[in-house]
């Protein structure tokens, strides 16, 4: 006997649909307001808004991650 185990198909138009009855279900039609807390309570926490460094970490221009690649003559 074969198991059906896939989830059914829905239309782009039945998934917008139920996405939003579930939002409209859980009242998040607008977006949440925003609270102030301390840093040591915000684990697991998103922000309301986007947060910038005064100063950045490292305080010198570096690389954010392996791979970047370079002409010699492009830096001087």
């Amino acid at each position: 006997m074969r198991r059906n185990i896939y989830l059914s198909k829905l239309t782009l138009k039945e998934a917008q649909e139920k996405f939003y009855k579930s939002l409209l279900k859980y009242k998040l039609t607008q977006p949440l307001k925003g609270e102030l807390i301390s840093t040591e309570d915000s684990l697991r926490r998103i922000t309301a808004e986007p947060i910038f460094a005064r100063i950045s970490s490292p305080y010198y221009q570096a690389a954010a991650m392996d791979g970047v690649v370079v002409r010699a003559r492009d830096t001087y």
